[in-house]
């Protein structure tokens, strides 16, 4: 006989627990004597042999009962279910392997991943002393979800193909993931065959879940109705890879509808806490050489229990292009600078928390933005690394109202502050009828338009500027003493428009009579996060003396 989960087996000694009591009865009994108990106890010295036997059989069963569950509970395989299983037909184990990167946490110094394949190890030992023939195939949920990506990407081919006939298009499409097969015997060096396994299977860094090999397993059994079919699916059983319920019982029920018996094997014990990186990101912007760019970061809490106070690591890394024109290529170092990003203050558990942040780097060309967390059970995700394209030059079109176009040459300056420090960002100032007289695809070579006091569009500009905005392109706005409150209103459409706001009317803000009181309060946002505070010296510069107001 055998256990698969033989770990249960020391149960067994609860068996012992009836006989137990029943001896602590027999002690807790007193002989007293008593004259008028000695015809009954003749009585009982006729059927006390009959007596004894139920009670011996009533205590039997007590223990059988307490055996049986724990032969259900460490799946006891039985001489019979050998014979059948073990006979004249083919036994194909199918052991299905998480390869996912949540598979790389340690226990006990060993990852999950190991205890793992020691599961396999130990189906092979024992498929290995049978008489019949044992067939052990290991199939990780990579393997297989690479396959059933494969069957989309050829199926969505062949579809798009206008060479194609109804026949192809009938024919459904599979592709056979890589499985390391064995049929392994008495003088099967089982450990060599595991090296190889272990040397062909390793943790990934993806996301697989268990339901495309349940279906590329469930296909193969199809295949082969003459096999005995014993399914192992070995994982962490994390809730994330579980999240969907209904598809994995129906995989499941198709499998066992085909005669084959599915055990779900859990490598830890219980999950521990771990966070991870599931999102690192640039946001929509100007993207150019001196300018900042607003990431965004996520962590997850995969775990059930609230973490507080998480630290960030964030971190540019970019080369200096005269260093890479003057020395060897091979022995260029990259610069690497540290980002000061605010810590998150709590993630719950199940939950995701976000955090923006700015930076930028001071040469066009392929960089890399990195963000780190403290180690924890799982290292893998505890990195993310995100690929920033600066282009050389990005050009944007600044269109002034003003007489004089000062505005204009205010945001310039900021552009190209000098000779020695510029920016990726090469603005071209025009007169707002430079929209009249060019259409979409002159504007798509705009990175962003800005539209500073202008009083007002013509229709055909209007229609310009939409097409642009509809392509991708962005546009930003600057109110002025020339714009025309009705033309604005009319562009905001209810909400629809590509003005934001319903404009009320001009008004002039009254000075206060402390001085020290700031003109504006700065909200909690990435834009004015180097205003923020009361005391920052960069408020008492700033005045308001007229403004819009809203009528929201």
């Amino acid at each position: 006989m055998h256990f698969i989960h033989s770990a249960l087996t020391w149960a067994f000694l609860l068996v012992l627990v009836p006989p137990l009591i029943h001896l602590i009865n027999l002690m807790r009994h007193q002989k007293v004597p008593w004259a008028a108990m000695e015809f009954l106890l003749e009585s009982y010295r006729k059927h006390s042999n009959w007596i004894r036997l139920r009670q011996l059989l009533l205590l039997l069963a007590r223990m059988a009962a307490i055996a049986l569950v724990v032969a259900v509970l460490g799946k006891l395989v039985t001489p019979d279910q050998w014979s059948s299983l073990w006979g004249t037909h083919v036994t194909h184990h199918y052991v299905l392997v998480d390869d996912s990167y949540s598979m790389a946490d340690r226990t006990d110094a060993m990852r999950i991943f190991d205890r793992g394949l020691q599961v396999v190890r130990g189906l092979a030992r024992m498929a290995a002393t049978r008489p019949n023939r044992q067939i052990v195939s290991v199939l990780t949920f990579s393997q297989a979800a690479a396959a059933m990506k494969a069957e989309e990407t050829l199926a969505a081919t062949r579809k798009g193909s206008a060479d194609d006939t109804d026949n192809e298009e009938d024919r459904p499409l599979k592709v056979t993931p890589t499985v390391l097969q064995a049929e392994v015997t008495g003088n099967t060096d089982v450990d060599a065959w595991l090296d190889e396994v272990r040397g062909e299977t390793t943790v990934t860094e993806l996301h697989g879940g268990p339901l495309p090999s349940l279906r590329i397993v469930h296909r193969l059994i199809e295949q082969s109705p003459a096999e005995n079919h014993l399914v192992y699916v070995v994982s962490d059983f994390r809730s994330q890879q579980w999240s969907h319920p209904n598809e994995l019982i129906d995989s499941l029920k198709a499998i066992e509808s085909s005669a084959a018996e599915v055990n779900l094997v859990r490598c830890v014990e219980q999950s521990r806490s771990n966070l991870a990186i599931t999102d690192l990101r640039v946001l929509e912007g100007t993207r150019a050489a001196g300018i900042p760019i607003t990431a965004q970061l996520r962590v997850t809490n995969h775990s059930e229990r609230d973490v507080f106070d998480i630290p960030l690591q964030v971190q540019t890394k970019f080369f200096d292009p005269e260093e890479e024109q003057t020395a060897d290529p091979t022995s260029v170092q990259p610069i690497t600078e540290l980002l000061a990003v605010e810590p998150l203050e709590v993630i719950p558990a199940g939950q995701s928390a976000v955090r923006q942040f700015q930076f930028y780097f001071p040469h066009p060309g392929q960089h890399v933005l990195e963000a780190s967390l403290p180690e924890d059970s799982v290292p893998t995700d505890n990195q993310r690394y995100h690929v920033v394209h600066l282009p050389e030059n990005v050009h944007v079109l600044l269109l002034d109202g003003g007489p004089e176009r000062r505005a204009a040459s205010f945001v310039s300056a900021v552009f190209t502050p000098g000779t020695r420090t510029r920016t990726g960002i090469q603005p071209h100032i025009e007169a707002p009828v430079y929209l009249r007289d060019h259409g979409p695809d002159t504007l798509r070579q705009f990175d962003t338009i800005y539209l500073m006091n202008v009083s007002q569009l013509d229709e055909r500009s209007v229609e310009h500027l939409e097409t642009f905005v509809e392509d991708g392109g962005n546009l930003c706005m600057f109110m002025g003493p020339q714009i025309q409150l009705q033309f604005y209103n009319s562009w905001f459409s209810q909400g629809t428009g590509l003005f934001p706001v319903r404009l009320e009317r001009r008004d002039m803000l009254v000075p206060d009579v402390d001085q020290q009181t700031p003109d504006f309060v700065v909200d909690n946002h990435p834009v004015f996060r180097v205003f923020h505070g009361q005391r920052n010296p960069f408020l008492s510069g700033v005045t308001v003396e007229q403004y819009f107001r809203t009528t929201d």
